[in-house]
């Protein structure tokens, strides 16, 4: 999730392709123009045209962050395809192959590391066959020294491409762990959960999603009684069995002893469910330190997420329905009012395995 929620690459590659596109738009009707008046390579011209078209819908989209990832994919094959036919229809005096150069740069810019590399690699046997193909019978080349030249700078360009571009990855995947989880637990922390919430608004499409808020009762006694080290090994033990439900993705830290749970594509009485397996896990669940027996329980706050509602909306909501839990005895597990009865009625209709595939 940390890639996905705090991914500057998204960022860069909208600019890198919002420049690009546009450059591109004006330098393919610069070589149409060449290539009809010139070069009187008409077919080509016609490609130039299509794809400067098609560059500046690219870049029209790109500048308001609505393209999609296969408009990417399209525009930089697209862009591949058009460099390996001008190769192979233009004449090699042109010098025309030179743009094979600038390719891993694009490719590595547009689609990442592992695409990038794919293409890159695919570019490099493509055109440096062209190339020599087109080249060996012409006086006017050496083509010894053309291919040695070429393959040698495209090489040392896919080297450095290469290599920033999983630099800069490995840099990008520390900070957005930094950013996004707590030092403690590992679990996410509240920046996260309010971009997770953010991203679920945008890119929602009738998904459901229930908030639970999970408190550790009596957390300060532990504290208290057995010091703060062991209350450290308390919650980090203690976010690792809820992972073991909810999954690495769904858990937040957002207290000293409070967590949050999202639950995407459940419906309520699957989250209630949820929420009593917690229950139960922690409940019995020996937490063992140095000759201490801990025994611990949870209350849990479910509300369900409408409409409009806003995160502080959520939180509030089910944090409302935690402090009912601890006001009724703790170890318990309370949702929103209006969903109460639609659980009641449908738990004795849901198996035990509704959330056996988390």
């Amino acid at each position: 999730m940390d890639a996905k929620l705090f991914d500057s690459s998204h960022n860069i590659r909208s600019s890198v392709l919002s420049g690009i596109s546009v450059s591109l738009s004006v330098i393919s009707v610069f070589l149409a123009v060449f290539c009809i008046f010139y070069v009187h390579a008409y077919l080509m011209a016609s490609l130039e045209i299509i794809f400067s078209l098609y560059a500046f819908y690219i870049h029209h989209r790109a500048k308001k962050r609505h393209y999609t990832e296969m408009d990417v994919h399209c525009f930089t094959y697209l862009l591949l395809l058009l460099f390996i036919v001008s190769n192979l229809f233009l004449p090699p005096e042109n010098h025309g192959f030179m743009w094979t150069l600038v390719c891993p740069l694009l490719m590595y810019s547009l689609v990442g590391l592992k695409r990038g590399f794919i293409s890159s690699l695919i570019l490099f046997i493509t055109q440096t066959s062209i190339v020599y193909y087109r080249t060996v019978d012409l006086a006017a080349f050496n083509t010894t020294n053309l291919m040695v030249n070429l393959a040698s700078s495209y090489l040392v360009i896919w080297l450095i491409s290469h290599t920033y571009e999983f630099h800069r990855h490995e840099v990008e995947s520390t900070l957005s762990n930094l950013a996004s989880r707590d030092a403690l637990t590992s679990a996410h922390n509240r920046l996260a959960l309010t971009t997770a919430f953010e991203y679920f608004q945008t890119h929602r499409d009738k998904e459901e999603l229930s908030f639970l808020i999970v408190d550790i009762d009596f957390f300060k006694a532990v504290n208290d009684q057995y010091g703060h080290d062991i209350g450290d090994k308390v919650l980090i033990e203690t976010s690792q069995l809820m992972m073991q439900i909810v999954g690495d993705d769904n858990l937040y830290r957002i207290g000293g002893e409070e967590f949050c749970i999202t639950l995407f594509n459940r419906s309520l009485d699957e989250a209630h469910l949820i929420g009593e397996r917690i229950r139960k896990l922690i409940a019995a669940n020996p937490f063992i330190y140095d000759d201490h027996h801990i025994h611990l329980t949870l209350s849990v706050g479910i509300c369900e997420y409408k409409e409009g509602n806003r995160i502080e909306d959520l939180l509030r909501m089910a944090d409302h329905e935690l402090y009912r839990a601890k006001k009724s005895g703790r170890n318990q597990v309370r949702l929103c009012p209006t969903a109460e009865q639609s659980v009641d009625d449908n738990e004795q209709k849901v198996p035990v395995t509704a959330t056996s595939h988390l």
